[in-house]
Parts: C-alpha cells; structure tokens; sequence
C-alpha cells in the first residue's frame, strides 16, 4: 500500500460541479485527504476521504428517526433496493450481488439513520454499484406489492384456499421474530427503555406485534419525508479522485433536486430523577431447566455523542472496567459467584444519545438487587480510590492500537466514525478518524486533572439516577404461548372477516406470487450496468509471503505494510490425538487464553496483555486440503499482535500462554466452563443457520464429525455435562486439558507465521529457536478414521425460536484441483442469488438462504436463515435434483455475469489484519501462489458447457439421500411432521 498522503487537487471556496469546497483536511493518521463539501442546489451534503486504497466505498445516509415500532425504516431500507426508475428489475440488489464485483453490498437501519453502503475494488464496478445505488433512493419503485413482500402481508397456508390457516407473512417481519427470539436480542431491544419519551425508544427495526399495522399510505409517506437529498450525508473513500466522484454525483442525480427543509428532530430525553426497574420473560425450550437462566442488567442514559471528551472518556473507562479478566467491573461480577458470564456489556456510541450496559447472564431473579448494588459500588470505589495507573494505560494503549489496525471491512470502520458525529451536524465530523489525535488529548486533560477520568466516572456512571435495572427471566411455555396466542389471534381475525375479505386476502396472495414467479423482462436486465470478463484484473489480489524455516521447522513471513503493528501465528498440528481428548479441545484453546500461566494468576496475566498486545486469541479447527478433501490434519493455533514498540513483551506473554498454563485454578475453570456454555447457548438462535449446517455436514465426513464437536450441539451437550459434574469430575478435566498440552507441546507440531518490520523479525526468529529447542520431540500418526456416513439423517433440533434453520449436506467428494471445481463454485453463487432467494427469500418469506461449495471439505450444503417454512424449504432443496439443470441460463453472457460475481469469493481485499491468517492457512491446505492462481484462471474461464457438467454431477448427489437439520421451535418441528411433504424428521432437545 501507497503509504504518502495523495496530492491535494482541490483549495477551499472552489466550486465545482454544483459542489462548494468548505473544507480540506489532511487525517495522515488513515493516509487520507478530506473533503468536505455541499452541493449548493439540492442541499446534500459530501465527504470524500482521498486515500491511495484501492477499495473505494459510497455510502448515502439519510436521517430516519423512527415515528412508532413498525419498523418503517427498516421495511423501507429492505423495499429502496427493490427496484428503481432507471433500473425496473425486480431486485436490482440481487442481481448486483450475483453480477459484479462488490467487495461490500448492502443497507443498515440504525436507531436514527439508515444508510446504503456500496463498495469494490474495480472502478467501473464501483461507479456501477454507486449509479445504481443512488437511483435506487432517489427514485425506487417502492410498489404495494414490494411493501407487502418486504414487510407484512397476509396469506392462507394452503394458497387458494380461503378454508385453511390464515397467516402473515413478510421478510422483515419474519427476520424480526427470528431476531427477538434469542436472549441477546431481548436483551438489546429492552434497552431502548432507556428512552421512553424520544425517537430512541422507539425500534427502528420493527417489533413483530407492530409491524403488521403499518400501511403503504405511511410507508410512502416516510420514503417522500425523508429521501432527499437535503437530508442526505454522501460519505466516500478510496483512490478515485474527487472530481469524477462530484461530476457522477451533479449530473446524474443531484442537480435534479431544489433544497428543501426536513425536520428530523430527535426530542431529548427527561432526565429521570429515580432509577427504574422492570422484569421480562424471555423463552427458552421446554425441557430446559430454569436455573441459572436468568440475566440481569444495568444500563446508564450516559451523554451526547457530540460531547467528544465524554464520549471519549467513557470509551476509555468501558474498557478499563470491562475489557479483561483483570478489568474492575468484569472481575467483581464475576468472581462474586452471582452470574456465570456477562451480558452484552460496554459503552455505545452509535446514537446521538449514547449509554452504558453491564450485566449478567446465569443468574437468579433474586440476585438481582445485589448485581445493582455490586455494579455500583464497584463503580463508587474506581472513582473513588482512583484509576490504577496501569490498568488506565492498558485502556490507552487499545485506543492507540485501535488507532493503527486496518482491518476487513475498513472503508466501513472509516464510515461509521464519520456517521457518529456527522448526521449530528457536528462541527468536526473527521474527530474519531483521528484516533492518536483524541488519545493525545486524553492524555493531555488527564495531565492537567489526575481525577479527571474519575469525575467523568462519577458525573456519568456513578450519580446517574437515569438508570434502569432489567431482569430477564426465562419462562419454557413462553414461546408455546406466543405460538397459541398468534395461531388464535389469526384465528379471531379471520373469523370476522366476511368471505369477500377473506377472497381478497387469497387473490392478493397469489398475485403477489405470480408477480414473484415472473422473471425480470430481457429489457429490464439489459438495463442494469454490467461489466464484462476483460475487466476483471488477470492477476489475484496480491499477496506475498515467503517460506522458510527456523530450528527446522516451517516459518511463513506475509510481507504487506502493517501500520507499525506486528503479528504472530504459532500452529500446532493435532494429528494423533486420542478421540477421548478431541471434545475437550475448545475448553483447552479457552483455557490458553483465559488462566494463569507462568506463576501469574488470571487476572495478573490479563493485565500484563492487556498492556501489551492487542489480545492472544486461539483457535483450532479441522479442514481437508487443497487436492484432499478428506485429509484430516486438525491444528490449534495461538496468535497475537501489537506495536512494534511492545513486540517483545507480547512474545513473552505468548510463550507464558503457549507452555506454562496453569490448568489447577478450579474456580477458574469451572468459570470458563459457564462462561463457554452461556455463550453459546445466549448464540444458539443467532447462528441457528450455522449450527444446522455443521449438524448436518458432522454425518458425511471425519473432518465434519470433529468440527460439529469442536463448534456445534454436540459441544454445547458436552460443555453441559461438565458444567452439571464439574464437582465430581473437576480433576479428570484437568487431566485431559494437561494431556492436550502434552500432546502439542513437540517441535515436529509447530508452524509459524510473522507479518510486521524487519528488527521485530529477527527478534522472532531467535525467540522461534529458542522455543523450538525447549519443545520435547513428537511422533505425528493419522487419526483414527472409522467413520461411517450416514446419509439418511434427518434431525429435528428444538430450540426456543420463533423462525427456524434448515441445512442439507451433500458430499461431492472432489478436491478443488478437479476440472470442475470451480464451475461448481459458481454454480453454488448462481443458486444463491436466483433459485433459491425467489423460492425461499422472496415466496418463502426467510430472511436468507445459501448454497456453498466447500472445496476443502468436498460438500455442498445449503441452508436457510430465520425460516418461517420448514417443509417449503426442504422440498425446495429436494427438487434441485430433478430441475438443476434446467433451471440455469447456459448462454455465454449470462455465465459470465455468474463468473464475475463469483470471483468476488477469491478475489477480496486483503488487509494487514487478515494478510497472515490468509497466508498461513493457504500454507497449512496446499494452496501454492501457483495453484491459487491457477484456480483462479480457471474460474474466470468457466464455460456453459462445464457448468452444465457439474450442474449435473450436482443433481446426481442431490438424488440420493443426504443428511438434514433443522433447528425450530418444537410446535413447528412438529407441525412439519405432520403435513403432507413431511421429512420425518427425529426430533430431540438442543
């Protein structure tokens, strides 16, 4: 990456394209120059981030606050990229990401904003993406029957029968279910109760009870209100310069609009003079327990986002309370033995009116008033007794490498730190770009006042009476109940319909399908902008690294500019780990990072990291190779980063982690062990998707068996064994996670990978030596493999959850060096974005669906995401086998538009953060540069007659029986077995 600071072509007061040049702002801190601007006629307002990255972003932000729960905003966003004046095809959004390039597609919903991002790395795709984009704001279609896919309509169970269940539908509306159904969400959706009397207690997202109230009338009203470019904030960054950004801008869209006044007024909220306290049920399955399932939180109305040295205050103290084991607040919560993990805790920054939530997970109602109490009083002696010096840099120190990482999703990072302070008409909306900048102001008004972390500790936190204690309890006939409650409420509606109502109902319901089920016209599509194979780039994204070795063994070095940060990577290889060990290996990667070691407890080691690294994290995972897809070589890995100025210190902190961790701190351990069983069962609903999916791919292969173990139901039953035993089996515990250790601890096992400067480097190889000769030597020896496939599983997983999962596994059992592998992984992108979206998306009414090709493992898996059809989706995956290849458009143009979305798969940025994971793990499968690049030729050159080909080796896999999951509330799994299209699926408790 270009690291000098692009030339500055513009001044101050020059107009240019209906644009005024307010402001020009050298940030070198992100290696950017900053304009500001305002397009005179319509009134939008522009900042261009110049930078010399190759990834350039547009992102239109329109303030939205939303005017009741019906989640207007949010149905909006979803119906905006549905179609436009310029671009009349049914979901232009799809098509994009089934066509182009894009690094980044898609829209958010904040709590008083809603903004449409876009980004590539190709400029003509880029200007592409950001025409469409900006025609699909300013002028959707926005259609009554998009209001009603998007967000809430009625229909019969069995379509054309006015006789049958009468239902709702919507994406929205089912996305919404789904995300109210878990713990977290719960959780987050309360806090707005913070917030009774303003904008911000209000859900921008929708609530499902409300959502079916909202009307077109309104839904277009909003869309008319609050869509125009004088309440718009255009943000773009990237190497494309200024001038061709404003000369798109005017002459396309802009210049057509007059300014006008918007009223986008967030009320401020009364301060409460009294704190506040509510209790909330939440669901969870039948057959669980109710014990320890309670959460409890206290969250804080804090200050405006605009009053920078609060906001980056509290940045500062939610970190120093809460960030690590050592942290004051995180440590007193949970060593009281009240709670076994914390609830999504910290300070939020992402609205005018910012706050601050902590809490605890696994608890009981009638701890509640002593968690108040701890939180409090905890936060009474900080200020109190004053920050420890120590512990406050350890909080600095992440701001200054927050300050330096470059990460996926960067344009996006740079994006929402503008947002935060602009669409509040902040004087400088650049602040929070200047990270080092805000950190040398901390530091400077700390020097000045030595309490004044504390006064801000007190004057927010501690004296704060705007408080609210939630308590969440978990009731197992909750979510039974809100199934009979809406069953009988359709059931009263539709009974006082008259059957004229009820014909309409049905009539609409199948327009609304047969509008659904007509393709886009020839016309339509040829209207979108598409780019061609010969401007895709002939080379991959670049990435350099260099292979050597070091006392032996392997030692990787990615070469990229890293900002002064530095990385480490040490892979352990697994091979030859006894069976019985296997499901005790993620309790062994969290052990790694989270006991003591070295004569240091927990909290002393926490500490020294935090002050020193960016954290240690590990990890171990289990995946087939490059021209094997059934090589079993399981890894454990243990990686860091930090400023060069600290490197040295974080390679001691790894080595205590890697070789001398204390596994005898029992309460520790039983701590970790609550802590990893309440994540994942507060993650369970989130990622239904993805546990179906493991679920189902654990029945064709070793390598999906133990992955499913290290990550799926199989280790949430296994972390409950333990956690119910622990007492009586705390020392057999400790014996196998002792026992791993040995087992990784030989040098044969050990490979490294370095990205950062020269002198560090070096420093590493010595201390890779060292390390290297103080290890014991191993034999490695194979797995055992005597797994039996079975393809006929068919698992019905309850959860308490309003929307279900579905995931089917079928094994291809070709490496990706096959002639077709890569036709195959366009075909999973074409599945994606058309079959599968218009069949369970768009008629479905899930909030997503996928096919994926794995060609490291040799499956083909599909899933669905917040489903409220099981059976429909099911049946839909069956019938690929019959129609597959029928249902593709083998002419050459439309394969190459399937190819050239599909490389966006390959061809990625690549960014420091991520340069020597990517490095490292193409090593470790036997992805050569040569052979990626190979792949890659041979993707873009896939032809109609090879996607045929595997078109039909796909449907001959999916003919024969394959493992199913799905993940759903018990009724519905239920309700699946009896209709008529049933899968007989075996239902069991998660």
């Amino acid at each position: 990456m270009n690291t000098t600071l692009p030339q500055v072509l513009l001044k101050e007061g020059d107009m240019l394209h209906g644009f005024l040049v307010e402001n020009i702002t050298a940030v070198s801190e992100i290696i950017s120059i900053a304009y500001r601007l305002k397009h005179l006629k319509s009134g939008a307002r522009l900042i261009h981030l110049h930078s010399n990255d190759a990834e350039n972003l547009l992102a239109i932000g329109f303030r939205t606050p939303p005017p009741d729960n019906t989640g207007l905003p949010h149905i909006l966003e979803h119906t905006v990229l549905c179609g436009s004046a310029k671009y009349p095809v049914k979901d232009p959004f799809v098509e994009l990401i089934r066509t182009s390039m894009a690094t980044f597609l898609n829209a958010m919903t904040y709590p008083d904003r809603t903004v449409y991002p876009c980004a590539s790395m190709n400029k003509k795709d880029f200007f592409n993406l950001a025409d469409v984009y900006c025609d699909a704001v300013f002028h959707p279609l926005i259609t009554e029957e998009h209001f009603k896919q998007e967000g809430h309509h009625f229909e019969f169970t069995e379509p054309g029968n006015i006789s049958s269940r009468l239902t709702l539908k919507g994406v929205v509306y089912n996305e919404m279910k789904g995300a109210l159904s878990d713990l977290d969400g719960i959780i987050e959706d309360n806090l707005r109760n913070l917030f009774p009397d303003n904008a911000y207690g209000l859900n921008s997202g929708g609530h499902p009870d409300f959502i079916p109230t909202l009307s077109y009338a309104q839904f277009k009203a909003f869309h008319a209100r609050y869509y125009h470019p004088s309440n718009a904030f255009i943000f773009i960054c990237g190497n494309i310069p200024t001038r061709e950004h404003l000369a798109f801008l005017d002459s396309s869209y802009l210049s057509n609009f007059d300014t006008i006044n918007i009223n986008t007024t967030i009320a401020e909220q009364p301060r409460w003079t009294q704190p506040r306290r509510e209790t909330i049920s939440y669901p969870i399955g039948p057959a669980e327990e109710r014990d320890h399932k309670t959460a409890v939180t206290l969250s804080f109305l804090t200050n405006p986002v605009t009053a920078i040295h609060d906001t980056l205050a509290m940045n500062i103290l939610s970190h120093y309370l809460l960030d690590n084991a050592a942290s004051p607040l995180r440590k007193a919560l949970i060593d009281s033995g009240l709670g076994q993990e914390l609830t999504g805790s910290g300070y939020a920054s992402d609205q005018r009116d910012t706050f601050f939530t902590v809490g605890l997970k696994g608890t009981e109602p009638e701890h509640a008033g002593l968690i108040n109490d701890l939180i409090l009083e905890t936060c009474r002696k900080t200020a109190e007794n004053g920050l420890d010096p120590s512990k406050l840099e350890a909080a600095l120190h992440g701001l200054e490498l927050a300050s330096r990482a470059i990460g996926g999703g960067y344009p996006l990072s740079l994006m929402s730190r503008v947002y935060r302070a602009w669409v509040y008409d902040e004087k400088d909306p650049l602040a929070q770009l200047r990270l080092a900048e805000c950190l040398a102001m901390l530091r400077e008004s700390h020097k000045k006042n030595k309490r004044f972390f504390e006064e801000v500790l007190t004057r927010l936190i501690v004296q704060n009476d705007h408080r609210i204690l939630q308590i969440y309890t978990p009731d197992p006939s909750l979510s039974k109940r809100s199934s009979d409650d809406f069953e009988r409420g359709m059931e009263n509606l539709k009974a006082a319909m008259t059957r004229d109502q009820l014909s309409s109902i049905s009539n609409e319901a199948c327009s609304l399908t047969h509008l659904q089920n007509q393709p886009n016209s020839p016309r339509a599509l040829a209207s979108l902008p598409r780019l061609i194979p010969s401007d895709i780039p002939p080379e991959p994204v670049p990435l350099s690294y260099a292979e050597t070795t070091v006392a032996g063994r392997p030692f990787i070095r990615a070469d990229m500019w890293s900002n002064d940060l530095c990385h480490i990577n040490i892979m352990l290889d697994l091979q030859g780990i006894s069976d019985e060990l296997i499901d005790y290996l993620p309790l062994f990667t969290a052990c790694i990072m989270k006991m003591g070691a070295g004569g240091y407890n927990y909290a002393e080691m926490a500490e020294r990291e935090a002050l020193n690294t960016g954290g240690v994290s590990s990890s171990v995972w289990a995946k087939g190779a490059f021209a094997d897809p059934s090589r079993m070589q399981p890894f454990f890995a243990v990686s860091s980063f930090t400023l060069a100025s600290r490197f040295r210190e974080m390679l001691d902190i790894v080595n205590l982690r890697l070789t001398q961790c204390d596994f005898s701190d029992t309460a520790r351990l039983q701590n970790i062990i609550s802590q990893q069983l309440v994540h994942i069962e507060s993650h369970l609903v989130a990622g239904g998707n993805a546990y179906a999916a493991l679920r189902a791919q654990s029945h064709l292969t070793r390598n999906g068996t133990i992955t499913e173990r290290l990550g799926g139901i199989s280790h949430l039953r296994f972390l409950r064994q333990l956690a119910a035993k622990f007492p009586d089996i705390k020392t057999d515990i400790i014996s196998r996670l002792s026992a791993i250790h040995r087992h990784v601890l030989a040098r044969e096992r050990l490979h490294a990978g370095f990205l950062g400067n020269d002198p560090q480097y070096d420093l590493t190889q010595t201390w890779l030596n060292d390390l290297v000769n103080h290890l014991s030597p191993g034999t490695l020896s194979h797995l055992s493999d005597d797994f039996q496939p079975n393809a006929t599983a068919r698992e019905g997983m309850a959860i308490p959850a309003k929307v279900g999962f579905c995931a089917r596994s079928t094994p291809l059992a070709i490496s990706a060096n096959h002639p077709l592998a890569p036709s195959l992984l366009v075909l999973a992108h074409i599945l994606t974005f058309t079959h599968l979206w218009n069949e369970i998306r768009v008629k479905g009414g899930a909030y997503g669906c996928s096919a994926h090709y794995s060609i490291l493992n040799g499956t083909f898996d599909l899933s669905t995401y917040r489903d409220p059809a099981i059976n429909r989706s099911l049946s839909t995956f069956t019938r690929l086998a019959s129609i597959l290849p029928s249902i593709l458009d083998p002419s050459p143009d439309a394969v190459s538009q399937a190819v050239i979305g599909a490389m966006k798969n390959i061809d990625h940025p690549i960014r420091p953060s991520s340069a020597l994971y990517i490095a490292t793990d193409r090593y470790l499968t036997g992805i050569t540069p040569d052979l990626h690049r190979a792949f890659r030729t041979s993707l873009l050159s896939v032809t109609p007659d090879q996607l045929q080909e595997a078109a039909t080796l796909l449907s001959q896999a999916l003919s024969a029986d394959s493992p199913i999951c799905v993940l759903a509330d018990r009724k519905a799994l239920q309700q699946a077995n009896l209709e008529p299209d049933s899968f007989n699926l075996n239902i069991n408790d998660v």
